[in-house]
């Protein structure tokens, strides 16, 4: 029997988008796997995002639990902020934007001082369960 589990996913965006931007080819396996101008050639399909995550919990409740459980990814919400100043049509405001697309719930604030990269141990992972994600 399978048992329905309604989740909701709440994300700061801030590593994402420095994890799979901004990490280049040597430390990211997107960039390794798509080449360094990926975004040209790719796009990031980010209404598969919840249904990967989705799946990542139905997997991580069966091997905790032993049960087959179903995960529906009710609503995602972002947390992010950038600076007035940053530019409308770069990847970062593009992603933002693709995402409100997707259906995210997205809440940008606006940075006031300097902005400044997460430390550099933030993984870039490209794995076939996120295979989905790129087109």
């Amino acid at each position: 029997m399978s048992l329905y589990v309604r989740s909701l996913t709440h994300n700061k965006y801030l590593r994402l988008y420095y994890s799979v931007f901004e990490r280049g080819e040597q430390r990211c396996d997107i960039a390794r796997r798509f080449g360094r101008q990926w975004l040209r050639s790719h796009r990031v399909m980010w209404q598969n995002l919840p249904i990967i995550v989705a799946r990542a919990i139905e997997k991580q409740i069966a091997k905790a639990q032993g049960t087959d459980r179903f995960v529906d990814v009710h609503r995602t919400t972002v947390f992010t902020s950038s600076r007035a100043s940053t530019y409308q049509a770069s990847p970062r405001a593009q992603m933002f934007k693709d995402m409100e697309t997707a259906n995210f719930e997205v809440h940008m604030a606006r940075t006031t001082g300097t902005q400044v990269a997460p430390p550099q141990h933030t993984a870039c992972v490209y794995t076939a369960e996120n295979e989905m994600a790129i087109s």
